[in-house]
């Protein structure tokens, strides 16, 4: 698998990781009245939560692409 090809899933799934996970730990009452956005979303926490596992998950799909690549391709040709 080609680096780039890496990168895009990676970023990929960083970004549906992101959305999923931007919500935990927010509780309604500790947020701004006058804008309605958290007082304290801690992104920097969230967002090295979702590099790691982002990082994982990717490396874990090429992992299992690698294995089950060639049998796939085999089965999507016949």
């Amino acid at each position: 698998m080609q680096p780039l090809t890496f990168i895009l899933i990676w970023v990929i799934v960083w970004w549906m990781i992101w959305f999923a996970v931007l919500s935990f730990g927010l509780r309604p009452e500790t947020t701004d009245p006058e804008t309605g956005a958290p007082e304290h979303p801690a992104l920097l926490k969230k967002a090295l939560w979702v590099t790691l596992g982002s990082l994982l998950l990717t490396a874990l799909f090429v992992w299992l692409l690698g294995l089950f690549g060639p049998q796939l391709r085999a089965m999507l040709e016949s």
